[in-house]
């Protein structure tokens, strides 16, 4: 996830078909998950609230991830 949203922008500008596919599936992924939050809770707020704590929450795991592989 994490190395995904660093090589978005480049991948945008410079292969701009790969690019595209990822942020498409980065939006798909984000709003299924703003989709189910609001199916369970059924608050609008906590689903937009799911996003962007998913984002930080998946951005952690995989900082933490690197940090561990790149250790060792």
């Amino acid at each position: 996830f994490l190395v995904g949203l660093i090589l978005l922008p480049f991948l945008l500008l410079f292969f701009s078909p790969v690019g595209v596919t990822l942020l498409f599936g980065y939006c798909l992924y984000l709003a299924a998950i703003g989709t189910m939050a609001w199916f369970e809770t059924g608050s609008l707020a906590v689903a937009f609230l799911s996003i962007p704590s998913s984002v930080i929450q998946l951005t952690g795991y995989g900082r933490g991830f690197l940090k561990e592989m790149l250790k060792s």
